[in-house]
């Protein structure tokens, strides 16, 4: 029996846009039909424009209707749901405004069929894998992406993880059911920080994340319905968070050699603080010399505290997972569509 795929496309203000992305899906799944059954889901976030009635009636898809505008994230949990629903063994979310080409499916879907039923993984695209010219991306997104990526590597520590804010992901069912049932300290949220907080729960449940190369694609009618300029404070609050989260659960919910570390540095920089605040900035002040006993006790356990943090990041570092990288043939493709 052929496997269900679902392929979740949460749709909002993409007008003129929508059609050709299904149809490049149904294109796609005719290629691999031999090996998966392919079952679209269309989430309606009660768009404006009512994009999705440009849907033609010849698409066997399912269309899902949102009251009102409840967030790309939420809007991806309703399809994730429908998709549970319908026994689908994974799903692919795609975007509605073509940035995401579907035509990446025909080798996610063999690649996803490929790993073990009882594997939790994350699958993702990447616009910034590779310095490449032709791939035309908003400025904004690409400094909020230099500034952040490097937070969300120490919040999630996965090393070699680059566009977090990619929503081109794939999941097997296994995977899906653990993100969206299991509570953890951290919540998957429903609009802009949907694709972070999904990365982030991920790494919770120590899933295997693997990340493909791709070019993203803005069209000449492409417009982004959200502002960049807005999402800095919140992104930027939440990795702080998440490194908050996770330090805490690495090193203070578990012991190991890192606590040691972090508590060592801990009770130095105390000692430090408080030898520096109440006895050697009084004594400075009265005019009294500071004692050769309590000068050596202070760089002593300044050292010590310094030699205990730079200690400290090596073991994060080193103790920190790596991406895995799978390279699509479909992406050179699309590169030289560019040229």
């Amino acid at each position: 029996m052929k496997p269900n795929i679902g392929i979740i496309i949460p749709c909002y203000k993409a007008n003129g846009l929508i059609n050709s992305v299904i149809q490049k899906i149904l294109n796609t799944s005719e290629k691999i039909k031999n090996i998966a059954n392919i079952k679209i889901y269309l989430i309606n976030d009660s768009c404006p424009n009512y994009s999705w009635k440009e849907v033609s009636s010849d698409f066997d898809i399912k269309i899902i209707h949102h009251s009102k505008n409840l967030g790309v994230g939420f809007a991806s949990k309703t399809g994730f749901y429908a998709a549970i629903k319908d026994d689908c063994d994974f799903v692919v979310k795609i975007d509605a405004d073509g940035q995401h080409k579907p035509e990446y499916l025909e080798e996610i879907v063999p690649f996803l069929l490929s790993k073990p039923e009882n594997e939790m993984l994350l699958l993702k695209g990447s616009r910034y894998f590779f310095r490449n010219r032709l791939t035309k991306i908003p400025v904004m997104r690409r400094i909020g992406s230099l500034f952040m990526e490097p937070l969300a590597r120490v919040g999630l520590n996965y090393r070699g993880l680059t566009d977090i804010t990619n929503g081109f992901i794939a999941l097997n069912s296994l995977t899906l059911k653990y993100l969206l049932m299991v509570n953890t300290d951290s919540k998957i949220f429903s609009r802009y920080l949907f694709e972070c907080s999904l990365l982030e729960k991920a790494c919770l449940l120590k899933c295997e994340i693997y990340q493909f190369p791709m070019a993203a694609n803005y069209g000449k009618n492409w417009i982004s319905s959200m502002e960049s300029r807005k999402m800095i404070i919140p992104i930027l609050s939440f990795w702080l968070r998440a490194i908050s989260r996770r330090i805490f659960n690495q090193y203070f919910f578990n012991l190991n050699l890192g606590t040691i570390l972090l508590t060592t540095f801990s009770f130095a920089m105390l000692f430090v603080l408080y030898t520096f605040c109440f006895i050697i900035i009084p004594s400075i002040s009265a005019g009294i010399f500071v004692s050769a006993g309590i000068a050596a006790a202070f760089t002593s356990m300044l050292t010590i505290a310094l030699i205990c943090l730079g200690l400290f990041f090596f073991y994060d570092y080193t103790s920190g997972k790596r991406i895995k990288v799978i390279n699509l043939k479909c992406y050179l493709d699309d590169i030289i569509s560019k040229i």
